[in-house]
């Protein structure tokens, strides 16, 4: 019998980082990440890991980026993302919601 090799495919990791490299979608992700009805703890810190990540890959991430990045995910650690979901609970109930967009460029 010879070898005969198989084409793998992308792992989901590759193909989610490779479609977070378009601002648009990264933004979408976020927006679906704050917007889960029952988030895990975990949930938000590896959304923006991801997008960080993608960023990084498209060299398109500052220093300065990625030092905030450091700091948020030191306090998103501590407190298991309790602010952020609960912020974004009460402003549900109050009839509003996060809407992540694209930052105009000057």
């Amino acid at each position: 019998m010879t070898n005969v090799k198989i084409q793998t495919s992308k792992s989901y990791q590759e193909f989610l980082i490779e479609q977070l490299k378009d601002p648009e979608h990264a933004a979408l992700y976020i927006e679906a990440c704050l917007e889960e009805q029952h988030p895990e703890p975990e949930l938000l810190r590896n959304v923006l890991r991801n997008v960080i990540e993608a960023q990084e890959q498209n060299n398109t991430l500052s220093e300065s980026s990625k030092l905030s990045h450091q700091k948020l995910d030191q306090i998103l650690t501590e407190s298991g993302c309790a602010e952020i979901y609960a912020f974004v609970e009460v402003l549900n109930t109050l009839g509003f919601q996060i809407s992540i967009s694209l930052k105009e460029t000057e």
